[in-house]
């Protein structure tokens, strides 16, 4: 009886809690409320909070994977948010109180007072969108206010000239069909597509009328708005399938799967398949080899562990000594083998 009583209380102080919460903040979360339960900000729930969480984590980083630049990088990134902050006067700012208007401020700011280009711009921005969407991945928000926010734009470089016959050359190549992606810091890279895919996205450009003059603008992907579709508007929908797939197959899944899970998976696909480090890289888009070796090493570790597993029990248990154990000249006789 005093057990029920103490989890009715509990209840009550629980509710009250998501109450207030959700009158100050406007959005709950449970790993939000199970911080303000216990009283200890487990996940940060500010910005500069969550920046020095990030770059603990990216100093253990970059030891496993013998590679400081990313780490020496952020902090001069966190750094400049500080600034920008003690320019408005404030030590920090709750994520639920960021907004694009705070995205646009912050990028002038580094243009103005820091003399930035669109190259550095935009890794300051770089930085500031991953502190917002590790936010969304620990549910302090739920969608990222600067997704709209713009990259600064490059200026396109000098165009070569080349001669008439390697101009003729190259009409006369039967390129394959590729895709130019750009990832973190706008890093761009070009991928192959496999053909299987290319005549899956053929089907689907005449189905959603996509192949239609006038129509190359377009969103390849957009939502029921009609709008590009978003970083967590892909999770969620990767979200519902694999939820699906977890009643129909319980254990097919890992417990947490995201974009970035199909990046890895392909890299250690094709790595299985015994494709070079070189082309991996290439196509992930890494600036060092050193990063994409991080893939190799897992496989290995794969390998090394199969192994074991199968050869566990190879080596038969002895019930009795040796008779090289029991002899003691047998034994020096042995120890001269050993000897440098």
């Amino acid at each position: 009886m005093r057990t029920n009583n103490r989890l009715k209380e509990f209840r009550k102080h629980a509710e009250r809690l998501y109450d207030d919460m959700l009158k100050e903040q406007g959005v709950v979360s449970a790993e939000l409320l199970k911080n303000k339960i216990t009283g200890q900000a487990v996940i940060p729930t500010h910005l500069l909070q969550m920046g020095e969480r990030e770059r603990e984590r990216l100093a253990v980083r970059s030891k496993e994977i013998d590679s400081t630049s990313t780490y020496r990088s952020s902090r001069y990134y966190q750094s400049y948010i500080r600034e920008f902050l003690d320019s408005k006067g404030k030590t920090d700012i709750a994520f639920s109180d960021i907004t694009e208007e705070f995205g646009r401020e912050y990028k002038v700011y580094i243009k103005r007072y820091k003399n930035f280009g669109a190259s550095q711009t935009n890794h300051c921005l770089c930085w500031l969108n991953r502190l917002m969407y590790l936010a969304i991945d620990h549910e302090i928000i739920r969608a990222n206010p600067l997704e709209e926010l713009e990259y600064e734009k490059k200026l396109p470089s000098k165009r070569m000239h080349i001669s008439k016959a390697e101009l003729k050359q190259l009409l006369e190549l039967k390129l394959p069909a590729y895709v130019t992606l750009f990832g973190k810091g706008r890093k761009k890279r070009v991928v192959p597509l496999q053909k299987r895919l290319v005549s899956i996205m053929r089907l689907y450009l005449a189905e959603h009328k996509l192949d239609l003059p006038g129509r190359e603008k377009r969103h390849l992907f957009y939502n029921n708005r009609g709008a590009k579709l978003s970083n967590s508007g892909i999770a969620h929908i990767i979200t519902l399938y694999a939820n699906d797939v977890r009643v129909k197959h319980p254990g097919l899944l890992p417990d947490k799967i995201s974009p970035h899970s199909f990046r890895h998976s392909k890299a250690m696909h094709l790595l299985q398949a015994g494709v070079n480090l070189v082309y991996i890289r290439d196509i992930l888009g890494h600036a060092s080899i050193k990063t994409t070796e991080i893939y190799a090493r897992a496989y290995s570790k794969q390998k090394r562990d199969a192994l074991e597993k199968a050869y566990a029990n190879i080596t038969p248990e002895r019930t009795e000594r040796g008779e090289w154990e029991t002899k003691p000249h047998i034994k020096n006789w042995l120890k001269q083998f050993t000897r440098k």
